[in-house]
């Protein structure tokens, strides 16, 4: 994993800006306010609340409408719906997860540079969007082709930023990793060890079906006995990889 893609990865994660819009202008005119059940209402603005609600003024009677029920918002004859928030994610429930992982290489005559992938599965409860806690299992390979492979329990703890579809997110991954032998491969024994994973992303998607994205390192705790030109070495070391993750989340 080379540094210009983390640093498109990083450009793309810290350079999000929302546009921002002027409530004075908006109340110059009248507005049409569809909503998605197909009720259309047409009143002056009294305030809006980003991402939470509009408040009208039909006819001196104030209407307040919760921005998830909108489905589009019409001022002056001009569709205005992309200052509308379709903000839809649920910040409190049940959620599952499944993720990809793709793990950089490392120097060494084993792994020669040679990257890994993995993926993993996870439920968890959200008790609002800054805190959601999730159980899972995963598998990593370290590095591909090879023996070096571990099945991970683990607990997650990750969290969103903005009431926003496109939201910057952060998660960290605790857990215990189990290790794979293969004696005819010449891989003797696998002992696993701890597993800790933190990393940064984004969270996007308007449907309720979301995308995740982010970045991290993986730090694995493994004892080996393998065999390596003949020889029987044993080895305890920490993997340290840099991470790069995509994920899927309902």
């Amino acid at each position: 994993m080379n540094k210009a893609i983390i640093l498109s990865f990083l450009i793309g994660l810290f350079g999000y800006s929302t546009e921002l819009r002027s409530q004075d202008d908006l109340q110059k005119d009248e507005l049409i306010v569809y909503l998605k059940s197909g009720t259309k209402l047409r009143g002056k603005l009294i305030e809006w609340k980003d991402k939470e609600s509009i408040m009208l003024d039909i006819h001196g009677n104030l209407i307040s409408i919760d921005q998830r029920r909108v489905k589009k918002i019409v001022q002056g004859g001009t569709d205005i719906n992309n200052k509308v928030s379709n903000y839809n994610f649920q910040e409190k429930g049940i959620y599952h997860q499944f993720t990809l992982n793709f793990i950089s290489g490392n120097d060494g005559p084993r792994a020669n540079r040679r990257p890994g992938l993995g993926a993993a599965m996870s439920t968890g409860y959200r008790f609002n969007q800054y805190l959601g806690i999730a159980g899972g299992v995963g598998f990593d390979q370290y590095i591909f082709g090879t023996d070096e492979r571990f099945l991970s329990l683990f607990t997650e703890f990750s969290g969103f930023v903005l009431k926003e579809n496109f939201s910057p997110m952060y998660s960290l991954k605790l857990g215990y990793g189990f290790g794979f032998s293969d004696e005819e491969a010449g891989f003797i024994e696998s002992k696993g060890g701890y597993l800790v994973h933190p990393a940064i992303g984004f969270r996007f998607g308007q449907n309720k079906l979301k995308w995740t994205m982010d970045i991290g390192y993986k730090f694995q705790k493994a004892n080996l006995s393998y065999v390596f030109w003949g020889e029987l070495r044993e080895q305890e070391l920490l993997y340290k990889r840099l991470t790069l993750r995509l994920g899927l989340m309902f």
